[in-house]
């Protein structure tokens, strides 16, 4: 069943009394029709501390690299909520480490994915998410330094974007019911608000005057509500009943019971048994593990008794249908009696059976041979699967010295289970995540957003060295004897356009050999 929940927003942003929409630092992405259909709809909210002079600039920036990241990614949501945030966390990161202010930026972000009844959380640093769901008001994340109203100097920093080059964030799953309501806030009234006053409002106030209500307050800060209304139905979908929305794992099995019935009894028809699967113990979550296969000697017995049928069938039909082919004579028949019909010969019922029977037997077991293949595929590829699963958990426990050689085997098993399914979120996490431990095992930074500065498209040019001191910008062309002088802009991602560009005149009396930034005097 396809659900979507109509939902309503509001995003201000207020400061001593007064509210004003539009805020820079949200985003509220509704799917497209076809390609972001099953990546949900998408709000981000994104914080900076640090007092920058572009604050808001670079808030958006990082709402936008959340935004393309996570609609880009392949697999599953969490994953794409993770990759999404650890872009932005390199962006940052990399502002941070080329910027000239003697203070760092702190980012923080709260992210909340709607698809059908599930809502996913992520968060990190100053932002906080506030629910009110079923009339229970909650706060995510319950604890964190960064909201704590006053800071203790000795306390470890909840994890932020921008300090280190990689950060794992909060990430929870929520199920939501109609006349459901979540805030996306930053830390300036998520330090101030409580629990008690967060339900009054939400419980209590339209969507549309939730800002107007917390601005008189007092204080300022940046907010996002969204409120669940009734949910629609694709057409064609049947209503689920209430109990299996209450209880879906018990819709589910009953579902599976009656294709099992279905299954067996079909199965009896053609010859063959089916035991009930064992019921697993209860333990750690493990993939999908489908019945054993039958044996070769359950499947080659009624292959071999339907041909025998098929065989026998086609040779009564060649000797009625064929020339030159006639029943046996009978014996002489004395004058006076009755003539008795040929007992051999097959009644036209019977020849109707025959002729009915053989399309459905031939139907049969092509279909049974199809779906014995497809199964064995299906097996195979959830053994290569489960296979892969355990060698990259070994390889989080392994020794530093055997970490590569397992993930190599992880890699090596993913290829051959994509070589029977492609394209599957599975294999697409998993590898993923392989990556990302290699990566951490080689210490390897990847830079997720890598601008174009420039383009030298002068014929001849021969570009060999490059300075950047702050914001100035140095590039030696030794084949064209000149130095560019170019200057970055806030975020030091984009070149200030002319005529803050500048070209220095040719040096004609002598080639420049090589360039080296010295400071004055």
């Amino acid at each position: 069943m396809d659900i979507k929940f109509a939902t309503k927003i509001e995003q201000v942003v207020f400061s001593n009394g007064h509210v004003a929409g539009s805020p820079p630092n949200q985003l509220a992405v509704r799917p497209a029709p076809a390609a972001r259909a099953a990546k949900g709809t998408l709000f981000v909210l994104t914080e900076i501390q640090g007092q920058p002079g572009n604050q808001e600039l670079i808030e958006k920036r990082l709402a936008a690299l959340i935004k393309d990241t996570y609609y880009a990614s392949h697999g599953g949501i969490t994953a794409g909520l993770r990759r999404a945030l650890q872009t932005a966390n390199q962006w940052l990161y990399q502002h941070n480490a080329t910027s000239s202010g003697a203070k760092s930026l702190v980012g923080g972000a709260v992210i909340a994915v709607l698809e059908s009844e599930d809502v996913f959380v992520a968060q990190i640093g100053p932002t906080a998410l506030f629910t009110q769901l079923n009339a229970h008001p909650r706060r995510y994340p319950e604890h964190s330094t960064w909201l704590a109203s006053i800071r203790d100097p000795q306390a470890d920093y909840s994890p932020a974007l921008g300090i280190h080059p990689f950060v794992e964030a909060n990430i929870s799953h929520l199920q939501v019911e109609p006349d459901d309501t979540f805030l996306l806030s930053d830390s300036r009234p998520a330090k101030n608000m409580t629990l008690p006053q967060i339900e009054e409002t939400l419980a209590h106030t339209p969507i549309g005057g939730v800002g107007k209500k917390l601005a008189q307050n007092g204080g300022q800060g940046s907010v996002m509500v969204v409120k669940i209304g009734r949910a629609t139905r694709s057409a064609g979908a049947p209503a689920q009943p209430a109990a299996a929305r209450a209880h879906p794992h018990m819709a589910a099995a009953g579902a599976s019971a009656g294709a099992n019935e279905y299954f067996n009894h079909a199965m009896s028809a053609i010859g063959l048994e089916t035991k009930p699967a064992a019921r697993r113990a209860p333990g750690r979550p493990r993939l999908p593990a489908l019945p054993p296969l039958p044996s070769p000697e359950q499947i080659i017995g009624p292959v071999i008794g339907a041909a025998g049928i098929l065989g026998k069938g086609l040779r009564t039909i060649l000797k009625l249908s064929l020339p030159g082919v006639e029943a046996e004579a009978s014996g002489p028949r004395q004058a006076g009696t009755q003539a008795q019909p040929d007992a051999s010969r097959p009644s036209f019922a019977a020849l109707k059976y025959v002729a009915i029977g053989l399309p459905v037997v031939i139907l049969a077991i092509t279909m049974l041979t199809y779906w014995y293949k497809g199964y064995s595929r299906e097996n195979e590829y959830t053994a290569y699967l489960e296979q892969a699963t355990q060698t990259y958990q070994q390889a989080l426990i392994a020794p530093p010295d055997q970490v590569i050689p397992l993930l190599n085997q992880t890699d090596q098993l993913l290829t051959q289970a994509e070589a029977i399914k492609t394209e599957q979120p599975d294999i697409a996490a998993l590898h993923a995540d392989t990556q990302t431990m290699r990566d951490q095992v080689g210490r390897v930074i990847r830079l997720a957003y890598l601008p174009l500065l420039n383009e030298y498209d002068t014929p001849d040019t021969s570009l060999k060295r490059v300075i950047v001191e702050r914001a100035r910008v140095y590039v030696l062309d030794t084949s064209l004897n000149r130095v560019y002088h170019h200057t970055l802009d806030d975020i030091s991602d984009t070149l200030l356009p002319p005529p803050t560009d500048e070209i220095s005149p040719e040096i004609a009396d002598s080639a420049i050999i090589d360039m080296v930034w010295m400071a004055a005097g």
